[in-house]
């Protein structure tokens, strides 16, 4: 079985083990830090899994290293293009409630700010729920959406298994729920995906070319997932598989750590990972918020690795900055809000364009060198709330 598919079979056993009520124990077995590797691509333990082989003679392989250079061509300089052309086609609607959920993450907090906004350009108000990542919450939060009425929901990757009842409620009463990155993908009362599984995977794909740009042949990463956050999962398979068809040989490890160790003690247990494997020499997070703490964690521990993450926010741009971060594959996640409104809006209006499902925000590939502007503002994306406003019709 390929590593990928294990990830997806894991995923759903953690899935099943929420509505049990027991993610604590079981996902706190899953990510110990003092899990010991495997040499298969199986995912045959609770802990972390490597794929390995003997090492290479040369650095890089001429294949491989041109495949891995055209993959990242796009994100380097600048901004990838800009996904959407299409204008709306009819009168936006004013005086609407846009509702989010917020799981609780620093993601999805980075999120709010765009949805804000979207909705200011439009006229509409704005409920953020707090919808944390247990099964109970995250209920309760589409539960109290149900009685808001709003134009729609954006649901930042929160599995519909468990929403189910007030999905059903929400479909019922014609309430559109645009989902981020859900491995379910449409259907089932979800009406718009942005950002579908294979946006995800690609993006992992586009980390491990990244990686072997820099470490070829000799590379030997560790890539931290949440269980709980679906597409750190798909990521990951990404990550792995690329990593594994550019390289055979490389060592490519998966490590799977609770949403609750998140801005509290993930920093340590990735050191503590890192101390048991000093070969390990690329860190790589699934995004910028599982980053925040660990430069101080490496130093202190005196760990000197290569680190990567993706969409990262203002502390991972400052850390870039200092040089305390070697690079991120960035996205504005301010953006995520005017996407999550225009899909709300067509959906509501003879439904969302087949090409415009599962688009995603354009993301650049950012290092020390390329922090010429402002990092407490994060990485913006030029003149994207000119372009949703010009395809609405609104100026």
């Amino acid at each position: 079985m390929k590593c990928g598919h294990t990830i997806y079979a894991w995923r759903r056993v953690v899935a099943l083990t929420l509505i049990a009520a027991s993610l604590c124990i079981a996902v706190a077995a899953c990510g110990s830090s003092s899990s010991s590797s495997s040499s298969s691509t199986s995912a045959s333990n609770a802990g972390a899994t490597t794929s390995s082989a003997s090492g290479a003679s040369s650095q890089f392989t001429p294949a491989s290293l041109t495949e891995a250079k055209a993959g990242i061509a796009p994100f380097l300089g600048q901004g990838s293009p800009f996904p959407l052309n299409q204008p709306l086609g009819f009168k936006a609607p004013t005086g609407k409630t846009y509702v989010f959920m917020n799981c609780g993450n620093p993601e999805c907090e980075e999120y709010i700010p765009g949805v804000e906004a979207a909705a200011k350009a439009l006229g509409w108000n704005v409920k953020v729920l707090a919808a944390g990542l247990t099964p109970q919450t995250v209920a309760s939060a589409f539960d109290a959406a149900v009685q808001l009425h709003p134009a729609g929901i954006l649901d930042p990757g929160l599995d519909p298994i468990l929403f189910k009842p007030a999905l059903a409620k929400l479909n019922a009463a014609h309430i559109p729920v645009i989902a981020i990155a859900i491995e379910e993908g449409l259907g089932n009362g979800i009406t718009g995906e942005l950002a579908n599984i294979p946006a995800i995977i690609n993006v992992g794909k586009e980390m491990a070319d990244y990686v072997y740009t820099q470490q070829g042949n000799k590379t030997n990463t560790v890539f931290v997932d949440i269980p709980e956050i679906q597409l750190s999962l798909s990521m990951a398979q990404g990550f792995v598989d690329q990593l594994h068809h550019l390289c055979p040989s490389c060592s490519a490890t998966t490590l799977p750590e609770p949403a609750s160790t998140i801005g509290s003690t993930l920093p340590s247990r990735e050191v503590s990972y890192l101390q048991q494997h000093p070969n390990i020499n690329w860190l790589v997070n699934f995004s910028g918020g599982l980053f925040i703490g660990v430069p101080q964690a490496l130093k202190a521990a005196d760990i000197k690795v290569k680190t990567l993450d993706q969409s990262g926010g203002p502390v991972n741009m400052q850390y870039l900055k200092q040089g305390l971060q070697t690079a991120d594959l960035a996205t504005d996640n301010s953006e995520w809000g005017w996407f999550g409104a225009d899909m709300i809006m067509r959906a509501d209006h003879g439904g969302i364009p087949a090409s415009m499902e599962g688009e995603a925000p354009p993301q650049r590939l950012l290092t020390q060198s390329d922090i010429t502007f402002n990092p407490s503002n994060g990485w913006i994306y030029p003149g994207y709330q000119a372009t949703f406003e010009h395809l609405w019709g609104l100026g």
